[in-house]
Order: structure tokens, then sequence, then C-alpha cells
């Protein structure tokens, strides 16, 4: 995953936020990483992707974060539910956006959600694994792209 395939996924992040939140947030440097659970927070959707990828990426917030975009959203229901259907939105939003400039051939699946770190979690064979850190003032994000041409 080159520098300028990263930047899609940190405009598309940095679009969605703009949009629908007040939260400004800020991405920080990517950087590698060989543990993707260890930068899950409480609530994490994964997106697989299939087609001239493979791999997936992953948004996974601190549920204060996740809170306050579901506030937001003037969703009167914080419960854990929907915050896991939120960070579901979400990352299939950022998949989706980056699609267009990846092409039809970089295939979404359905999103999996995750309250926690998972030790069931399946993580890809992809080589490398890059964690861009979101933030702005108390909230925190990251998002995680596993994926490499297939």
């Amino acid at each position: 995953m080159d520098e300028k395939k990263l930047g899609v996924f940190v405009d598309v992040t940095q679009k969605y936020f703009d949009k629908v939140s007040e939260i400004n947030v800020k991405s920080g440097t990517p950087f590698l990483t060989n543990d993707v659970k260890e930068h899950l927070y409480e609530y994490t959707g994964e997106i697989p992707i299939s087609g001239n990828h493979k791999g997936s990426v992953y948004f996974s917030t601190m549920a204060l974060t996740a809170v306050r975009l579901l506030s937001d959203l003037k969703v009167p229901s914080l419960n854990p539910d929907n915050l896991l259907d939120l960070v579901g939105e979400i990352s299939n939003t950022i998949a989706g956006n980056t699609r267009q400039k990846f092409g039809k051939e970089f295939v979404l699946q359905p999103p999996k959600l995750m309250h926690g770190k998972n030790d069931d979690m399946d993580l890809s064979d992809v080589a490398d694994t890059y964690v861009i850190p979101l933030s702005s003032n108390q909230y925190r994000s990251n998002l995680i792209i596993n994926l490499q041409p297939s």
C-alpha cells in the first residue's frame, strides 16, 4: 500500500467526519503494525475486501467517540447495538467511498462488527497493515488498512 492509496483513505475519512460531526478530527501519521488487535478500541467495524485487492478495512473507535457521533447524528438511543451499527456504517461508508478511487473490482463484503478486542478475529494474511490514528481532543479512533493487490 503506497502513500497515495493511504491518502485516499485519509481523505474519505476526513470528509465523513466533516459531513456528519462537529468533531474536528485530525489524522496522524500512518504507521505499520504486526498486531491489529493492539490498535482496536471498544467498537470496531471491519469491511472485508476482495476483487482487485484482498484484506480488510477497519474503523475502530472509543465508546466516547461513538456516543458523540450518534449524538451528532441525532440518534436518540445510545445503546450498544446502535454503537455497533454506527461503526459498521462508518467503515462501510469509508470503504465504499474509497471504492470510487480503486474501481468496481474493489469488492466490499458485508461488515463484521466487534465490541471489544475479539480473540476470534480472522485476520487476513496481508503482509502490511497500516494504522492511521484519528483524534480530536478526548476523541480517538483508528482507521486500519490491511490490503494488498490481488
